[in-house]
């Protein structure tokens, strides 16, 4: 209510109608989703949080995944002019992107695009890394993915992250490669008791 208060007030507040998209989302009405971003970008034509949201809806959704790429490609031009170096976005946009696109190569390109850029921006963060492995896990492309899966795991200095052991192990098996899976089971293992 207080949102739709404010936004009675003033029609074109974003941060508001940010919020709208984002209640939509949380009620899981997308005509009210709708009808939030196609304010949002009435009020900003280059709002890259309309983008994500309009973008979200046509996959979610429409599963129109021509209009969603098209989009998708649109939202990537805006972060490149408006956020060129704000990896935390480019990575929260490729992350939700591929997780909600049904391994559509499609979008997957799309977002292995922005991973790389994140990549160049830090090419030290295991994070780019990992989410690039997976989405190359996603398209089928398994020997990138575990070569990826592997680097991720070398530079995880203080083995924390369990996500490289566990991606080089899936990896291994999508490839058939079970011997292999099979003899890393008990340094796996090892680890995973090492959390307790």
């Amino acid at each position: 209510n207080a949102v739709n208060d404010l936004l009675y007030s003033n029609n074109d507040y974003i941060p508001a109608l940010v919020e709208k998209c984002r209640m939509a989302i949380n009620l899981q009405d997308f005509e009210l989703l709708k009808e939030a971003y196609t304010e949002l970008l009435k009020s900003d034509k280059k709002s890259v949080m309309g983008y994500i949201y309009w973008t979200f809806y046509l996959l979610v959704n429409q599963g129109n995944l021509d209009e969603a790429r098209e989009k998708y490609e649109k939202l990537v031009g805006l972060i490149n002019e408006q956020e060129p170096d704000n990896m935390h976005l480019m990575m929260l946009v490729a992350k939700l992107m591929s997780r909600i696109c049904g391994r559509a190569t499609v979008i997957l390109t799309i977002s292995i695009r922005i991973i790389e850029k994140c990549r160049q921006l830090d090419s030290m963060a295991i994070e780019p890394i990992l989410e690039l492995a997976n989405n190359f896990y996603m398209i089928e492309n398994y020997s990138q993915a575990f070569n990826l899966f592997k680097m991720a795991a070398s530079m995880n200095m203080d083995s924390s992250e369990l996500s490289p052991m566990i991606g080089i192990l899936k990896t291994q098996m999508a490839k058939g490669e079970m011997q292999e899976a099979e003899m890393q089971l008990p340094f796996f293992t090892e680890m995973l008791e090492g959390e307790k």
